[in-house]
């Protein structure tokens, strides 16, 4: 209690207290006490300290039987909580006290799913055999793992472990040991967690595509066919060409393949994932939030099983399929992906740090799209004499026989050929009309388009929202010597 770092969370077992002890005799500074006194038979009774900066809150609508438990609900400061449950079972307990702990285990996991166990269960884990089945089987139904791996009782005819640490996420866990002292028969047994920084407000992301769930190929042609692309023809000014053609456009693609905005965790989901893992997720979780517990075991295997094989098949395709060695490298890269420790920092303006990748973004593009300008102040106006480059280009176009610089125009065939050769894996550009459309839809663009791009060589007028572009910081990783 002394030290420097002291335990958050303390539970004492078998305190023997009853109702002529009161909390000021057992009261530690710093420290918030709950306690369990058991009311019959003598004995048993749990005392728990959770220190002052410690958030929880008592569960005791989950202490649905009368054994000794004690629930709380612990809630770290940005991060996420978790269920917290300390147990005590008597050594002549029948195999009925399974039964009612796990009724209480079902309350729980309902709750919330992150959840540790902790306390004696006069249960020999050193002796798996003598172990009870109806217990193993509760703890293969909710995944509960066993961290504490060493003795818990010693004397000097035998060693159990019988003091027992049982998780739900083990990747929480970022020590679990027993302590060789004791106030008691009993070595300590302890567990430090590791909490991850959990912002609500990057939780999830919101991503905008094309559905093309309902898309039916055969009525989109139909509909592109009777679009009055033949109206553009009238106008002159391309900039007004162009947006009539994303107006007539986008009116027939976004009846067939509307644009739509959904709330995912991960913005982007890995190839080898498919529509089969993403039902059996639901069915897992749904019967999982159901408390149907074979039910859940079910679909929870079924859902490893199919990611495994989606997985194999993905990768065994991916090496078949390497026609050279860059390909070959990426599969093996995406086996073993490299994240960087930490995230890309740029300096702005005023010598400000950030790692936003948008900030990042705007300030090369800002740098880039500027740097001219403010090269041409700083530099002084120079008096150069550009005769010789004069006269060299005008000898250049003498020789090809003409003095100004001709683009031919675009011809509908030429403009159709190059739209089909389109590679329909490439993504869509700020428009959101990808290869995908753009190929099939050839026959009745081909012909618009290439009226707007001819009035854009007439006129020397590039249209605005041709303009637009993409803009992705990439680092290039130098690896220090």
């Amino acid at each position: 209690m002394s030290t420097p770092n002291p335990p958050d969370i303390i539970g004492y077992c078998e305190t023997f207290l009853g109702k002529n002890t009161s909390d000021r005799e057992i009261d530690i500074p710093g420290y918030i006490l709950q306690r369990k006194d058991r009311q019959s038979d003598g004995g048993g009774g749990w005392a728990v300290y959770l220190t002052e900066t410690t958030s929880f809150s008592r569960k005791n609508d989950f202490e649905i039987s009368n054994i000794e438990t004690m629930w709380f609900e612990v809630k770290p400061s940005y991060k996420k909580s978790f269920l917290l449950c300390f147990v005590y079972r008597p050594p002549k307990s029948l195999i009925g006290w399974i039964d009612k702990f796990e009724d209480e285990i079902k309350i729980a996991m309902k709750y919330n799913s992150d959840v540790i166990l902790m306390g004696d269960f006069n249960i020999n884990c050193l002796q798996p055999n003598k172990i009870p089945q109806r217990w193993l089987t509760a703890l293969e139904t909710y995944n509960f793992q066993q961290v504490i791996k060493e003795p818990t009782r010693v004397t000097n005819e035998s060693k159990t472990l019988i003091d027992h640490i049982y998780v739900t996420s083990l990747s929480m866990v970022k020590e679990a040991h027993v302590s060789k002292y004791s106030i008691s028969d009993h070595y300590p047994i302890c567990m430090t967690r590791q909490e991850k920084l959990y912002d609500k407000k990057h939780s999830h992301s919101t991503i905008t595509y094309r559905n093309f769930k309902t898309f039916n190929e055969q009525n989109y042609l139909k509909d592109l066919k009777s679009a009055p692309f033949q109206h553009i023809e009238f106008e002159n000014d391309p900039s007004v060409c162009i947006e009539m053609w994303y107006n007539i456009f986008n009116n027939i693609l976004n009846k067939h393949a509307p644009i739509v905005k959904k709330r995912v965790k991960k913005d982007r989901q890995p190839e080898w994932y498919n529509k089969e893992i993403s039902y059996a997720r639901k069915m897992r979780d749904k019967y999982h939030s159901l408390g149907m517990w074979a039910e859940y075991r079910f679909w929870r295997n079924r859902t490893k099983h199919i990611i495994d094989k989606s997985k194999q098949k993905y990768y065994n395709d991916m090496i078949k399929d390497s026609k050279d060695s860059k390909t070959l490298w990426k599969c093996i890269h995406s086996l073993n992906p490299s994240n960087p420790s930490k995230p890309h920092e740029l300096i702005t303006t005023g010598d400000h740090k950030t790692t936003d990748h948008k900030e990042i973004a705007n300030t090369f593009n800002n740098y880039f799209t500027s740097c001219v300008e403010k090269l041409r102040h700083i530099r002084a106006p120079c008096n150069s004499n550009f005769n010789t480059l004069t006269n060299y280009v005008q000898m250049k176009s003498m020789k090809k026989r003409h003095n100004k610089l001709l683009i031919p125009p675009v011809k509908v065939s030429e403009l159709f050929a190059e739209i089909t050769k389109l590679d329909v894996k490439t993504s869509s550009g700020s428009d959101n009309i990808g290869p995908k459309i753009l190929k099939p839809s050839a026959p009745f663009i081909a012909s618009s388009l290439t009226y707007i791009f001819n009035r854009m060589i007439d006129t020397g007028i590039y249209p605005s929202v041709l303009k637009n572009a993409k803009v992705a910081p990439i680092l290039i990783v130098i690896q220090e010597q």
